[in-house]
């Protein structure tokens, strides 16, 4: 069909040789179980010979009596033209045996990248909210309070958590948030009082000894309270600022106190609650905390203002005498 199709009707007995030659050569061209398996590239490579020896017993059979008609002109034009349908010939087998290649080529399977498995690694439950916070995605509450938490649901976009046992439907005392009707009329949010989840366990806070710390959440610290576990915080809103910090990653327990703790056993103040660029000084025996400075003389009569470990740096706001404020303006 490709070299009929290509070459011109001609006047003559000859007018149609060329294209039967051609089409004889392409249906041997195409390798055999092309729809079973890719195409070979010999089977390619024969097939190009076998077209080109096709077009030469055409211009063999021009002293032939088929073609002894065809003037000189015209035999001429008919051999370029059967060129041109080789060459066309080619290329398209060689297409459909790139084409071949692709999509007949073995399947290899999918393996996940690293970027997929930290994907579906962030694919994690929420984390529960701690008191006052929303839990309407969690639908559960981080221990705390006396008797637990219990997540209330608003609506369906916000719940809280909080230490009520009841919730009362309607709209509650102190709401601001509402909507308007299709009359202009502003109806405040009512509370659906909905539970979510179970109550939460009682806040490590209210055990006052350390026998009675449960170890499973609660760690009984130094300064002799039992406070929760900071591990089990999965936020930096949620992660504690009463033993806790967070490192960027997680909740951790800082090592460091914070102004007004102990800090006779950590030597050292917490930047990030608050007792950046503070030193610990030493009162007696028994306690140190925290401080700018300390003056045994005036302020803190009585103390040895001691020095325990080294002075919290911090990044300071501006820049000091004689240096470059380029930056800090």
């Amino acid at each position: 069909h490709l070299g009929s199709s290509i070459i011109s009707p001609d006047q003559g007995k000859g007018k149609h040789l060329g294209g039967r030659v051609a089409c004889r050569a392409m249906a041997g061209m195409i390798p055999a179980g092309l729809g079973e398996s890719r195409p070979d590239i010999e089977a390619v490579a024969q097939a190009e010979a076998a077209l080109l020896n096709a077009a030469e017993e055409v211009y063999a059979t021009d002293s032939s009596d088929d073609v002894l008609e065809v003037p000189s002109a015209r035999v001429r034009r008919h051999r370029q033209r059967l060129a041109w349908v080789a060459f066309g010939a080619s290329a398209a087998l060689v297409g459909v045996a790139a084409v071949g290649r692709f999509f007949l080529r073995p399947r290899s399977p999918v393996v996940a990248s690293a970027a997929d498995s930290q994907v579906l690694a962030a694919v994690v439950p929420a984390a529960c909210a701690a008191e006052g916070q929303d839990c309407h995605v969690s639908k559960c509450c981080l221990d705390g309070g006396k008797s637990g938490l219990q997540c209330w649901a608003k609506n369906d976009f916000y719940a809280t958590c909080v230490s009520n046992e009841t919730c009362k439907e309607g709209v509650h005392p102190g709401e601001t948030h509402g909507t308007y009707d299709q009359y202009g009329k502003f109806h405040l949010d009512a509370w659906s009082c909905k539970k979510l989840g179970k109550r939460s366990l009682p806040g490590c806070s209210t055990y006052d000894k350390e026998e009675d710390c449960p170890e499973a959440r609660c760690d009984w610290f130094h300064t002799g309270k039992c406070m929760a576990k900071c591990a089990q915080f999965g936020s930096k809103d949620a992660c504690p600022q009463t033993h806790c910090t967070w490192d960027g990653a997680k909740c951790a327990v800082d090592p460091c106190s914070a102004s007004g703790e102990d800090c006779s056993s950590t030597k050292c103040c917490s930047g990030s609650r608050g007792a950046a660029g503070q030193q610990c000084f030493q009162k007696g025996k028994y306690w140190a905390t925290c401080m700018d400075f300390c003056d045994s003389n005036v302020t803190q009569k009585g103390w040895s203002c001691k020095k325990l470990g080294e002075r919290t740096r911090f990044e300071a706001p501006c820049s000091w005498a004689g240096q470059s404020c380029s930056k800090t303006h």
